[in-house]
């Protein structure tokens, strides 16, 4: 088996297991990992969203003799449905296989990481893949310590502040109640340290209409 970067392992299971054809990545960022693998630069379709609009332009630049890679300026929490995916060939659009979240909802409070996930639901992939913090987080308020919310200060991030801090959230509580991952994988590889941050892992999840439609419903916009 190749070694790969263990992003771009769940990202290759993904395509290769599970059949995924065509993905969100939001945010996309500078785009210098996912496409590392044949599965994953063949998608049929690719849509990479950020809310800088420098990556944007540059992956624009980048990939414009790719016909299955499409970027786009985008904030999640806007409270706008994720764009749909046309493929060639087809003459309706629909929702894309995979949407990945990735190092995005641990910036948002976690009144707008809950609506971001909501929008992700409500768009209906099937699979998920994201970021969580199963050892070291539980979606609580700490109590403050430090104005500049340094991440490894005790400081969790409530529907009452603002964004752009760092919480470690597990996306296994509540309220996020993310289903049992089909795998999840240490972000950064076997060498672990003792930083909070080491104790991330990212997870691919499947998401059946069942668990879908039962949590919008409890889910309910505010």
């Amino acid at each position: 088996m190749r070694l790969l970067h263990p992003l771009l392992q769940l990202l290759e299971i993904a395509v290769s297991k599970h059949g995924v054809k065509t993905m969100i990545d939001v945010p996309c960022g500078d785009v210098n990992w996912q496409f590392g693998s044949w599965e994953t630069d063949s998608l049929q379709g690719y849509i990479g969203l950020d809310i800088v609009p420098q990556l944007i332009t540059a992956a624009q630049h980048r990939f414009a003799h790719h016909s299955n890679k499409v970027f786009a300026e985008w904030d999640i929490i806007a409270h706008c449905p994720l764009p749909r995916i046309q493929l060639r060939g087809t003459t309706q659009s629909s929702s894309v296989d995979l949407v990945q979240l990735r190092d995005v909802l641990q910036h948002l409070s976690l009144e707008h990481a809950t609506a971001a996930v909501r929008s992700v639901f409500i768009h209906g992939p099937q699979f998920i893949l994201s970021t969580s913090y199963p050892k070291a987080g539980t979606n609580e308020r700490w109590r403050a310590k430090g104005k500049d919310r340094n991440p490894n200060l005790d400081w969790r991030a409530t529907k009452l502040d603002g964004d752009g801090a760092w919480t470690p959230y597990d996306m296994h509580q509540p309220p996020f109640d993310f289903p049992q991952p089909i795998m999840c994988l240490a972000a950064h590889g076997a060498a672990q340290t003792r930083s909070t941050h080491a104790f991330d892992e990212t997870c691919l999840y499947h998401l059946n209409a069942t668990f879908k439609d039962k949590w919008i419903k409890e889910h309910p916009e505010p």
